[in-house]
């Protein structure tokens, strides 16, 4: 009975396999090209990871922002004083034991960065006192807490690592503040703003209005009813999203461009690594000529040579993705990068990334592979024996 083509398949490609050390340099070509071409790949999406996991820390499913109908970023003044009670009456909104609802009207403004610091600006959050503990992981790492109705403000780790330091000013419409602690938050974007009392803030920049209201809710399943009463409120000139969307808004606003240049840079790498595979392998078939013709002769079938070459092709490339993501991964995994000059978040080579990187590789060498195993199965047995 004659050997079915997987058999054969199998039988070829371990001949193929044991022969790579008589085509050593060609080979390595196609596992160093690979390598590189994932490498890069996973380095340049670890900015994208990095920045979604520092975005999803400041997430919760449980707790919802509020913002004017006019404006979805926290940078504004839109929602009147005389609103605020109204919000905190809305269904769904958890409480403390005394009563009182858990939640928030935040003030937001943009204080100047200090000389020699990058950027534009700084987030300056005004909150009450309740405030803070609405932030996930919020908790004081050095200095004290801002005192309410002092001009006097806590930042976040992230600016500390920018070269801020406990005595520090921030200059305001009314003078110079100080800096009297620092916070982390989870590596969250909160860690790269600063924070004070709201009432004094507001004042500071002559605000009689609140840019968001925060409030945690009973649960997850308690925001519809909270979303939909806000809507339908004629009082109300505001809508309500969850804390968890609005994160991941505004990563994805920033992290698509990593994202895009990324597989640009990937593209461009994997179209050289396409076409060199293509040469190696043709050479490679080339070289097996009489290997292949041999085999042709006792009754092996053109399918199962084919296979063979993709095979071949398929395992270097494969070895190469494990050198990559392993380089990646060792290189860059948690290490910290500045984005836009002065933000800083941990890189991350996420299992995802590592999945993407042999996915890739895979598909360079399958379409790399497909025209020489096409000329592998072509040959006849005379082809193959010919002489010279």
């Amino acid at each position: 009975m004659s050997m079915t083509v997987a058999r054969q398949s199998l039988i070829v490609s371990r001949l193929a396999v044991a022969g790579l050390r008589a085509r050593l340099w060609p080979s390595l070509v196609i596992v160093l090209s690979m390598a590189s071409v994932i490498g890069v790949l996973l380095s340049m999406l670890s900015l994208t990871a990095g920045l979604m996991r520092a975005f999803g820390a400041a997430a919760d499913s449980a707790q919802a922002i509020v913002f004017s109908t006019s404006g979805q970023y926290e940078v504004s003044c839109d929602i009147e004083r005389n609103a605020i009670g109204t919000i905190f009456d809305a269904p769904g909104i958890a409480r403390r034991a005394d009563g009182a609802v858990i939640a928030d009207a935040e003030s937001v403004a943009i204080a100047p960065a200090p000389d020699g610091m990058a950027g534009f600006g700084i987030l300056l959050r005004g909150v009450g006192p309740i405030g803070p503990s609405l932030k996930p992981g919020f908790h004081l790492v050095q200095g004290r807490m801002f005192r309410s109705g002092r001009q006097e403000v806590i930042a976040g780790v992230g600016l500390q690592r920018s070269g801020m330091k406990v005595g520090d000013t921030v200059t305001q419409p009314d003078g110079e503040w100080p800096i009297v602690g620092f916070f982390a938050a989870e590596g969250g974007p909160l860690e790269h703003e600063l924070m004070g009392d709201v009432d004094t803030v507001m004042a500071s920049h002559r605000r009689n209005c609140f840019s968001t209201v925060r409030v945690k809710l009973q649960n997850a399943a308690a925001f519809d009813s909270f979303r939909q009463w806000l809507a339908a409120n004629p009082t109300l000139a505001v809508e309500g999203e969850r804390s968890s969307d609005y994160y991941a808004r505004r990563a994805a606003k920033f992290s698509s461009i990593f994202t895009a240049l990324a597989f640009l840079v990937g593209a461009v790498m994997a179209t050289g690594a396409l076409f060199g595979t293509v040469k190696i392998m043709y050479a490679a078939v080339s070289a097996r000529t009489r290997e292949i013709g041999t085999l042709r002769a006792i009754g092996y079938q053109p399918l199962a040579v084919a296979i063979s070459v993709v095979l071949e092709a398929v395992l270097l490339s494969l070895v190469g993705a494990a050198l990559g993501c392993g380089l990646a991964w060792l290189l860059f995994d948690g290490q910290l990068a500045k984005y836009w000059g002065r933000e800083t978040y941990a890189l991350v080579v996420a299992p995802w990334q590592l999945r993407l990187g042999f996915a890739w590789a895979a598909l360079i060498a399958l379409l790399g592979s497909v025209a020489p195993a096409v000329r592998a199965a072509r040959l006849t047995v005379a082809e193959a024996l010919r002489p010279g």
